[in-house]
Formats: structure tokens, sequence, C-alpha cells
């Protein structure tokens, strides 16, 4: 209740003030969408903090939440972030991931595909009511790394690349609990 009073908006059509009665992203249906390929967002917290890849101007991560688990071999992309409500400090908070997953299975082949998951879209959105910098290099990135498969160099240098499955211990939704 507290993040979304905190996002009030003036919309122009009706000419008020709004508070939103949800925020962000449907976290469990994306879960849902993720969990086949190992990974899934958490739900218990609204992250925010700058981050900085390679060369880039840093971006700012306006109301985002962090990466809970990702299969190995992941690129996975750590960053010091804060709650967006209490402004607790979190060191090394996962919010980028890449991932090659297999998406195809059979008995003569296993084809893979690319996945990238980022917690947060509000700096690629142009109607953020967030005036932060706008981050498009990066969904750039994203779509030649998913669509292309090229893994820029900015990604390996600035990424860890996982030995093992990771999961926080922050309790992972069960894809089953949600219609």
């Amino acid at each position: 209740k507290e993040t979304m009073q905190s996002i009030e908006f003036y919309d122009e059509i009706t000419k008020k003030d709004w508070i939103p009665n949800t925020g962000g992203a449907n976290i469990p249906t994306l879960n849902k969408l993720l969990d086949p390929f190992g990974i899934n967002f958490g739900i218990n917290n609204v992250l925010e903090g700058k981050f900085q890849l390679g060369n880039y101007n840093n971006a700012f991560y306006a109301s985002g939440t962090e990466i809970i688990k990702t299969p190995k071999d992941s690129l996975v992309f750590y960053f010091d972030m804060s709650d967006y409500n209490s402004k607790i400090n979190y060191n090394n908070r996962i919010i980028l991931t890449l991932s090659q997953p297999p998406v195809f299975k059979s008995s003569l082949s296993q084809q893979y595909g690319n996945i990238a998951a980022f917690g947060d879209s509000t700096c690629f959105d142009d109607s953020s009511s967030f005036k932060t910098e706008h981050c498009y290099w990066l969904l750039q990135h994203l779509l030649n790394y998913c669509s292309r498969k090229i893994i820029e160099p900015i990604f390996i240098r600035s990424s860890v690349k996982l030995a093992h499955d990771f999961q926080s211990s922050e309790e992972i939704y069960d894809p089953n609990e949600y219609p």
C-alpha cells in the first residue's frame, strides 16, 4: 500500500490524481512462465538503486524485484540495491540474468534458446512517472542476446557465470498456487 501511494500520478483524461490499485508486473504469472526454465523473480522486496554495465551511464532501477532463482551456467549481474519503502540497503542482489536453457528436448536433439530476465522495466519506458535516465542501450543488448544469440562483451565483463543452480533463501512461488 505504501508503495502504491508513493507512485500517485495525475491522469490527464480525468484531470485527477490517482493512486494505482495495482502496480508493476504480475510476478506470479511471470514466475509460472519462467519456472520451467529455472528462473523466478522475488516477491518480498521492491528494490531501487543505480547500476552500471561497462562504460554506459548509470541507469536507475526505480521499482523492481530481484531474481531469486536462476539455472547453472547463467550469467548473473549483482548490484547493491535498497528497499524502495524502508531504504534498507541490500548488497549483491541479482537484478539481471542471461540464460540458455533447453527449450526443446527430444531423443534426437536438444535445442537451446536464450532468455534474459530483468527485474524492472522502468528505464525502458517513456511514460514512466519516475524521472530516470533511459537504458535503451540495455534493451538493445538484451534483444540481441535473445533473438540473435549475440553475447555482447559488456555482458561478459560485468557478470558472473554460475557454476551451480542459484536459489535465494526467499520462498519461491508455487506455480500451481495461482491459476
